[in-house]
């Protein structure tokens, strides 16, 4: 089982440390995650999820956010879109990093400009549409799914160097 050790009370610089309690589903989402870093997997919701016994993604997100706020783990890269990358605090482990970075739009610092579909389409219609359908199967709204392709795609590019 692992413990942290978490700031209860500050004085100057150095902290009084104490141990945050974990309900029995925390304790398991933090021994999976604890797993995951050890083995230099990926670690997804869904796999958190099957392990407390919960098939929603948002069951998931709370129990890792309380992790959090225990300060058990830590978000690596800031908070993701559609990943997890996460550092078990007691044994300074991480998951794997994930291949989608985008950060989640609701901590994004900056506007991330995007063309709209129509742009997209008199350049290339049939990429528009693909774009649109996708956006569709995903269930986002098509900005939303534009300024996620310009977001990642922007990144790629410096990634290779181009």
């Amino acid at each position: 089982m692992l413990m942290a050790r978490v700031p209860t009370s500050v004085k100057s610089r150095s902290f009084t440390l104490g141990i945050a309690q974990l309900s029995v589903i925390e304790q398991v989402a933090l021994d999976r995650i604890a797993m995951i870093a050890d083995e230099q997997r990926e670690v997804t919701q869904q796999e958190i999820g099957d392990a407390i016994g919960y098939s929603t993604s948002a069951t998931s997100t709370g129990v890792i956010n309380r992790l959090v706020a225990k300060g058990y783990v830590e978000h690596v890269g800031g908070r993701l879109q559609k990943a997890l990358w996460l550092r078990v605090v007691e044994t300074g482990k991480v998951t794997a990093e994930p291949r989608n970075k985008t950060p989640h739009w609701r901590y994004r610092t900056e506007g991330v400009p995007a063309p709209t579909i129509h742009r997209v389409a008199e350049h290339a219609k049939p990429l528009a549409e693909m774009i649109e359908a996708k956006a569709k199967s995903l269930g986002k709204p098509i900005s939303d799914f534009l300024i996620d392709c310009v977001y990642v795609g922007f990144h790629e590019i410096c990634r290779d160097g181009e």
